[in-house]
């Protein structure tokens, strides 16, 4: 089917890849690796206050193409019918994603009057809390932008953690 998409025939994709297996490994390496980095116009505020929207504006801008709603696609089709790429994929989409938390939750916390852990785990709450959602209506019901609702929960759940940042700061 790749080859099809590629307008090649099959036998040429593996003059660039060995085996499916190579070809799986590399698609979920690069794309995996795109998902941990933010654009440049959306790097980690200065003022601890503004992270609650920058983690929703992070989430919500990966989700902008298509692209990552098919490869999430990809990744549960990955996960369900070869087991074995399980913990590659969970290192992919928790353990990553977690270290960058936790150095934010290093940078943040004095300011944010929280422990390392509890900016971490207010930063996963946030991105886990949209992130559901648009894999729902990206992935899954194949909508190409999210909904409205969507988007007044996602600015519910900022206005939630910051609430929590004032509280706690």
């Amino acid at each position: 089917k790749l080859a099809d998409k590629l307008g090649m025939r099959q036998p040429s994709l593996y003059h660039y890849f060995q085996t499916k297996d190579e070809l799986v490994s590399l698609i979920v390496q690069h794309f995996g690796g795109r998902m941990t980095e933010p654009p440049p116009s959306l790097m980690p505020p200065t003022d601890p206050a503004e992270l609650p929207r920058w983690a929703v504006a992070t989430t919500l801008n990966l989700w902008e193409t298509p692209r990552h709603a098919a490869f999430v696609r990809f990744m549960f089709v990955v996960s369900i019918e070869r087991p074995e790429y399980r913990e590659r994929i969970r290192e992919l989409f928790v353990t990553r994603i977690d270290v960058a938390f936790a150095m934010l939750g290093e940078l943040y916390a004095p300011a944010a009057g929280m422990s390392k852990d509890e900016v971490r785990w207010l930063l996963r709450m946030i991105v886990s809390a949209v992130g559901l959602p648009l894999i729902e209506e990206r992935a899954l019901f194949g909508y190409d932008t999210p909904s409205r609702e969507l988007l007044a929960y996602a600015d519910f759940v900022a206005r939630s953690a910051e609430d929590v940042l004032r509280a706690r700061g």
